[in-house]
């Protein structure tokens, strides 16, 4: 289980128009706790089997979380990667989404959208 004291309360309305709340969490991958590593873990194996073989990361560890938990219970996961890549002379920093994914009896409530549309630049994730 995570501390939520960091995390920020979203109120939406699912597909039958009713509220759902959910805690979406920011987190650095230095700051993973061991049980919230294992949640990631389970989510992504339950969404992609045969491909994580129990780890909470395909082939590189991400820079970070973004984490929707509905009541004490991972819903949707999203790795991000920041990079820096060249166009021309000039360097741009290019933000880069991993591993999304939402529990499926959660699908179709605006869990994914509530991930993408995470205020990231308030835990110190921007790009240039």
């Amino acid at each position: 289980m995570t501390n939520f004291d960091e995390g920020e309360l979203k109120i939406m309305k699912n597909k039958h128009n009713r509220d759902i709340e959910l805690i979406i969490e920011v987190l650095p991958e230095t700051q993973l706790t061991s049980a919230t590593d294992n949640a990631i873990r389970v989510l992504l194996d339950t969404c992609f089997p045969d491909t994580f073989e129990g780890r909470s990361y395909f082939k590189q560890m991400p820079h970070g979380r973004i984490l929707a938990w509905k009541d004490t219970a991972l819903a949707g996961h999203m790795g991000y990667d920041l990079r820096i890549m060249r166009f021309g002379e000039q360097l741009k920093g290019v933000f880069g989404i991993i591993d999304l994914c939402v529990e499926a009896t959660q699908r179709q409530q605006g869990i994914g959208a509530a991930l993408l549309h995470a205020e990231i630049s308030q835990k110190g994730c921007t790009s240039g």
